[in-house]
């Protein structure tokens, strides 16, 4: 007897899905603290490491691009650059459904030139490589061409400043030195 080949969605492109279930509970919370301070080592700065551990992609074949956005307004055009883009590449292996490990952004105060106290969001939207739509007026540099969708995270981090205390190095504040990693 015949099998049904229906396809599952008509959609020409299934977006990647961020797994939110491998995002550090820490992350999860209503907002991440970044404490800076005045007594942390010369060259040192304390930073907040944002990540999506898993990104779900049900083609591997398919080069996804991660965009990070700072404090992003669709009305305000100087909050429009990215502050960071990653990609994935794909691969043959069509059980790979799961993109484990990559897009990471390290939220540094004094790399972005944040001077003053308070929230900051940054949003991660990602999508197939070629389905960003860069001249749309509707969401510039997040918007998708026809066809396409995105997925999104959004993380908010609370900006603090403590002159009498060190970064708190407990997640998610990292301590990072000149010429070191987290």
């Amino acid at each position: 007897m015949p099998q049904s080949v229906d396809p599952a969605s008509a959609r020409p492109h299934q977006p990647p899905r961020i797994s939110v279930e491998s995002i550090p509970l820490y992350l999860l919370g209503p907002f991440a603290k970044l404490q800076r301070s005045s007594l942390d080592p010369q060259g040192c700065s304390c930073q907040v490491i944002l990540q999506i551990p898993v990104i779900l992609d049900d083609d591997p074949l398919a080069r996804l691009e991660v965009r990070w956005f700072l404090d992003y307004d669709p009305a305000q055009p100087v909050t429009w650059r990215q502050v960071r883009t990653d990609f994935i590449e794909g691969s043959f292996d069509s059980t790979a459904v799961a993109r484990v490990g990559p897009p990471r952004y390290l939220f540094d105060v004094t790399g972005l030139g944040i001077t003053a106290d308070g929230y900051h969001v940054v949003d991660v939207v990602v999508a197939e490589s070629g389905g960003f739509d860069d001249q749309s007026t509707t969401l510039p540099h997040r918007g998708m061409k026809p066809g396409y969708e995105s997925s999104t995270h959004r993380f908010v981090v609370n900006v603090t400043t403590n002159n009498n205390a060190t970064c708190p190095i407990v997640p998610p504040s990292s301590l990072i030195c000149a010429g070191t990693g987290p």
